[in-house]
C-alpha cells in the first residue's frame, strides 16, 4: 500500500443505490482507499497507479463510461480544514485560481455549474453567493458566462450533461466531509453520458419482457464487481444465461472478448441481434465473441472456446409476479432455482480457473421496505460447487414499483 502522502483525492458523485455504487467502486479501487461519503459522494485517495486512470479528462471518461453506479467523477483540486477561520474566504481564493487556470487561453461562451454539500451555511445561501462571485471573475478574465444551476439550487447530473459544462465550461463542486472535518473543492473530469445508455437500452434490436430486461448499468456494475482492481481487468466474459444478451454488450464495451450461451435458441439469436448491432453503432467495441445453444446445467470443458476469467450471469428470477407469492408458491420457486443453483454451479466450477470470480443475480422478494425474502440456504449451496461468497452484506438492486428484486451475489472459486 502506498503511503499516504503520494495519494490523490478523487471524488465520485454516486448512483441511486448508493451501496451498489460504492460496492463498485471499492472493486475497482480498492476498499483500502476509500475515504469517506459526503451525502451522495464518495471520497477516494488513489496511490498513482491507480490515480494514472483518472490522470486526463480523457482516461477520466474512460474510466466514467465503465462505471454503472457513478454519475460523474471529479479530482480535488483544493481542500482545508472545514472548521478553519474565515472559510468563504479561501473558497473564494481556491475558486478564482481554479477559473483562471481553467479557463487559460480558453474562448466561447462558458457554462458552469456549482453543487455545494454539507457546508455551513444554507445551500441557498451560499450558491447564490459563488455563483455570482465566478460569473465576476468569468467577467474579469473576458469571458461571457451563465450558469446552470436553477435559481440557488444545486444542478442535476442532466442538467450538467445537456449543458455540456464538463466539456466547454467547468462543473464544480464544494463539499464538506464531516468524518474527516475536511472541505474539498473539485472539478468534473467526467460524467455518465445518458444518451448513451438510452440508445443502448431503448434502441437495440432485440427487447424482450419475458427475459428479462437487465438494465445496462446494472450489468456494468455486475461486470465490475468481477473484476480484482483496474490494474487486473478481467479479458473474457462468459454469461451463461445470456438472454438478450446486454451483460455482453456492456463487456464489449469495456473492449473484453465475450462468450454467452443460453437454453433459449431465441436468446441466441436475439443476442446476436444486438451483439452485431452494438459493433456496428458503438467505437472501440472488442469484436471477439461467441455465443452456443446449451442448458447451462449441462456446460462442458468442450463447450467452452477459451477459458473465461469471469463469469456474470441474470439466472432466472422465477415466474413474473405482481404482489408477493403465497407462501406455497414461494417456496416452488425457491426449490426449483435452488435445484438450478446446485447443478450448474457444480458443474462451471471446474471449468474455471482459482481465484475467479462469478458475480449472479438472485430473486429477492420485497416483503415491506427494505425488507425482503431472499433464496434460502444459498450459502451451502456455493460451498457445495466449492464457491466462497466474498460480499458479508446483501447488494439489494431494487425499484419502488417491483415486487422482486435482485440480489448481487459475488463468487469466487
Amino acid at each position: 500500500m502506498s503511503d499516504k502522502s503520494d495519494k490523490k483525492l478523487y471524488i465520485f458523485e454516486l448512483g441511486r443505490l448508493q451501496h451498489l455504487s460504492i460496492a463498485e467502486l471499492n472493486s475497482l479501487l480498492g476498499e483500502e482507499n476509500f475515504v469517506e461519503t459526503i451525502d451522495r459522494f464518495a471520497v477516494f485517495a488513489l496511490p498513482p497507479h491507480l490515480a494514472a486512470h483518472v490522470s486526463t479528462q480523457e482516461k477520466a471518461q474512460d474510466l466514467q463510461n465503465k462505471l454503472g453506479g457513478t454519475i460523474k467523477t471529479t479530482e480535488v483540486v483544493d481542500s482545508f480544514p472545514l472548521k478553519s477561520t474565515n472559510p468563504k474566504i479561501k473558497i473564494q481564493k481556491s475558486i478564482e485560481s481554479l477559473l483562471k487556470n481553467h479557463f487559460k487561453g480558453r474562448s466561447g461562451k462558458i457554462p458552469f455549474a456549482i453543487t455545494t454539500i454539507n457546508l455551513p451555511d444554507k445551500t441557498q445561501i451560499f450558491l447564490k453567493f459563488f455563483l455570482s462571485f465566478s460569473k465576476k471573475i468569468l467577467k474579469s478574465l473576458g469571458f461571457n458566462s451563465r450558469f446552470v444551476n436553477k435559481p440557488w439550487q444545486n444542478p442535476t447530473s442532466a442538467q450538467i450533461f445537456k449543458s455540456k459544462s464538463v466539456e466547454k465550461g467547468i462543473d464544480i463542486s464544494i463539499l464538506g466531509g464531516q468524518k474527516t472535518g475536511t472541505l474539498y473543492i473539485t472539478k468534473t473530469l467526467a460524467i455518465q453520458d445518458i444518451n448513451s445508455y438510452s440508445k443502448r437500452d431503448y434502441k437495440k434490436p432485440f427487447r424482450d419482457a419475458r427475459m428479462g430486461m437487465l438494465p445496462p448499468k446494472l450489468s456494468q456494475i455486475m461486470i465490475n464487481l468481477a473484476e480484482h482492481n483496474l490494474d487486473k481487468p478481467s479479458n473474457i466474459v462468459f454469461d451463461p444465461f445470456c438472454g438478450s444478451g446486454t451483460i455482453l454488450m456492456e463487456a464489449l464495451l469495456q473492449s473484453k472478448d465475450v462468450v454467452g450461451s443460453d437454453i433459449d435458441e431465441k436468446a441466441i439469436q436475439g443476442t446476436l441481434q444486438n451483439l452485431y448491432w452494438l459493433v456496428e453503432n458503438f467505437d472501440d467495441t472488442s469484436k471477439e465473441f461467441a455465443i452456443f445453444h446449451k442448458d447451462a446445467s449441462q456446460l462442458e470443458e468442450n463447450d467452452l472456446p477459451t477459458t473465461p476469467d469471469a463469469i456474470v450471469t441474470e439466472t432466472h428470477l422465477g415466474p413474473p409476479v405482481s404482489r408477493l407469492p403465497k407462501e406455497e408458491n414461494l417456496n416452488k420457486t425457491f426449490s426449483n432455482l435452488t435445484q438450478l443453483h446446485e447443478t450448474w454451479l457444480t458443474k462451471i466450477t471446474p471449468l474455471i480457473t482459482q481465484g475467479t470470480k462469478i458475480v449472479i443475480c438472485l430473486p429477492a422478494f420485497r416483503k415491506a421496505r427494505r425488507e425482503y425474502i431472499r433464496l434460502p440456504d444459498f450459502p451451502s449451496i456455493a460451498k457445495k460447487a466449492g464457491l466462497t461468497i466474498l460480499n458479508t452484506e446483501p447488494l439489494i438492486y431494487d425499484r419502488s414499483d417491483q415486487v422482486v428484486a435482485r440480489e448481487i451475489v459475488i463468487l469466487q472459486k
